[in-house]
């Protein structure tokens, strides 16, 4: 048997035909439809309940990469985790999001194990190492896959203002190694429970318009849980410090400076350059540079502005800088950018 990745959607590998069929049969989304197909048993599951399969057949070194994941063009997928399935220890290079959505389960993150309880939801960063258990029939988890370098530009938006979820997405995406979560308890909020169940029947319809549909739920989910949930969220593994400095850094990359941080935030200069570099694996001054360079990058894309006025709009005060900086974060220079990457 060829090993498969159920239920991502690279794979062509579907979970359950009958779940398929029903949503694309459905007229629209209802609650009631979405539990109730997620709440049957697919054939894999019946078999591993009963021990005639011991594992489902995951390929984990191809649900490794996120170019091997995705497909093209789309950025976010909503799986079913499989009950009853001997989950490995495993880590990608996208974000995942786990929902129990009813029931419960198991995460184990790094070795140990924590409980799930319904509306539970656990974001993971890139590079964390985890596995699921879901070893009751009643257990329904959602999986919800990001991809990283897409994150960015979608999301920006919404990750302006000074919180732990900004602080967590924004620490993560500056980190080369990962091993952050954030841990949220949601149960009772029939709002959060839509929001998933949507994203999920978005995921099964696959029309044209139904990736936009779910970039568009998750950032409501991501509204829900900044302002009801925020409170009593959980932080492991990472730096809230480090994740509110970069959301700072990122909203003011064009003229912030480490006294202007010092100031903010109450730490000397030098203070914030170690913890920086130890969490992020680049300076202060590189951030910066980066920062400034992507942005750059975006004005060239999307707007008609000149060279001098990018420069100008990206914090950069000398041409001579900006076309090295450029260069050497993208390899050519701001014109040839222009020229491959302008949007029609």
């Amino acid at each position: 048997m060829n090993k498969c990745i159920y239920g991502a959607p690279a794979s062509r590998m579907q979970v359950s035909e009958y779940e398929t069929r029903a949503v694309q049969n459905s007229q629209r989304y209802t609650r009631e439809l979405m539990l109730d197909l997620l709440g049957q048993f697919c054939d894999c599951e019946r078999r591993l309940k009963q021990n005639i399969s011991p594992a489902a057949e995951y390929d984990y070194t191809a649900f490794k990469n996120e170019d091997d994941i995705f497909i093209k063009g789309s950025s976010i997928h909503i799986l079913r985790h499989l009950r009853y399935d001997l989950h490995e220890p495993h880590s990608h290079d996208f974000f995942e999001i786990v929902c129990q959505v009813r029931g419960e389960g198991i995460l184990e993150l790094s070795g140990q194990p924590m409980r799930l309880a319904t509306g539970t939801i656990c974001l993971l960063a890139p590079g964390t190492t985890h596995r699921i258990e879901a070893f009751a029939d009643d257990s329904i988890i959602l999986k919800i896959i990001l991809r990283q370098s897409d994150f960015d530009e979608i999301y920006r938006r919404i990750f302006k203002s000074n919180t732990l979820l900004s602080g967590f997405f924004m620490s993560s995406l500056y980190s080369p190694t990962g091993s952050g979560r954030l841990i949220f308890e949601t149960g009772g909020d029939d709002d959060i429970l839509d929001t998933l169940l949507r994203m999920r029947y978005h995921e099964v319809r696959a029309s044209s318009v139904d990736g936009l549909m779910k970039e568009a739920l998750l950032c409501e989910l991501f509204c829900y849980l900044t302002d009801r949930h925020i409170g009593k969220a959980s932080s492991v593994g990472g730096s809230d410090t480090v994740g509110r400095l970069i959301v700072y850094i990122n909203e003011y990359f064009r003229t912030v400076t480490l006294d202007d941080l010092s100031r903010e935030f109450h730490f000397t200069g030098n203070y914030i350059s170690r913890i920086l570099r130890r969490a992020t694996g680049s300076s202060f001054g590189e951030l910066i540079s980066r920062l400034r360079v992507e942005h750059a990058c975006r004005l060239l894309c999307e707007t008609p502005l000149s060279i001098g006025e990018v420069m100008n709009d990206s914090g950069f005060g000398c041409r001579e800088f900006f076309y090295k900086k450029f260069r050497e974060y993208t390899g050519m220079t701001p014109r040839e950018w222009r020229r491959q990457n302008k949007m029609e």
